[in-house]
């Protein structure tokens, strides 16, 4: 880890009244940082450039979200799977369910680097993990 030095001070520049806020996503192009609320099915975003911020409805629980490559839109883990979201809409598009025998199941937490889409996942009884192949998957991310 690099040694920095904090230069001024530290503002608050929006108090988001977040149940569970997780997945922090900077967005360069949009110069936006997107985030989830869990349990109060949000997806959040700050523009910097403007100042905006905005929030929007979503219809179940969504663990996180990730840009889609060569598309604006993202690719979300939810509850019920993986749907495609609109960011300026939150209008979700199902993709698939990777696991639909496991019905207590949710995403938590995903990346997706070069080779795979990894995801955490949640039941009322245990933390899990899974990693699953884009190939596998075929999703057209």
């Amino acid at each position: 880890m690099t040694d920095f030095d904090l230069v001024g001070e530290l503002e608050c520049i929006w108090e988001v009244q977040a149940i569970c806020g997780e997945g922090p996503l900077w967005i360069k192009d949009d110069q936006s940082l997107y985030f989830v609320d869990i349990d109060g099915q949000k997806l959040h975003c700050y523009e910097e450039t403007s100042n905006a911020r905005r929030s929007l409805e979503l219809e179940e629980k969504t663990g996180w979200v990730l840009p889609r490559c060569n598309h604006k839109d993202f690719v979300a883990g939810c509850e019920s799977g993986v749907y495609f979201m609109d960011k300026s809409s939150g209008k979700m598009t199902f993709v698939m369910n990777p696991e639909p025998d496991q019905v207590e199941n949710r995403f938590n937490d995903g990346i997706f680097p070069e080779f795979c889409f990894a995801c955490g996942g949640l039941t009322k009884f245990e933390k899990t993990f899974r990693i699953f192949s884009k190939t596998f998957l075929q999703i057209p991310f």
